[in-house]
């Protein structure tokens, strides 16, 4: 009835065996403490230089894609990883001018 009140939040997996279907899985949803470190561990793949794709990262973090997935949001929302044409790249830092380093605008030194 639409009345009932809905069921708690629960996570679900692609199950492929014996046929495709959905599947509850026992645990919860991903630990935010575990995105919070996949996060880091993606900023230190990042740092490197090179753009990754999402798979290179799943490949070389050994991670899950919702994982990943969860952790590349929390960095773009952040500001510190932005899309590019190979993948994923760290922002380049924008240097903060100190105001004490410019010379006076009004002539006096």
């Amino acid at each position: 009835h639409r009345s009932a009140p809905s069921p708690p939040p629960c996570t679900l997996e692609l199950a492929e065996e014996p046929t495709v279907h959905l599947r509850v899985v026992e645990g919860g949803p991903v630990d935010p403490d575990v995105a919070v470190d996949t996060a880091d561990r993606i900023v230190a793949l990042l740092s490197a230089g090179a753009p990754m794709s999402r798979e290179a990262m799943r490949a070389a973090l050994h991670a899950r894609n919702t994982t990943i997935g969860e952790a590349l949001v929390r960095l773009r929302a952040a500001d510190r990883v932005e899309r590019c044409d190979g993948g994923f790249r760290l922002r380049p830092a924008i240097p903060i001018p100190n105001p004490r380093d410019e010379p006076e605008r009004n002539g006096a030194p």
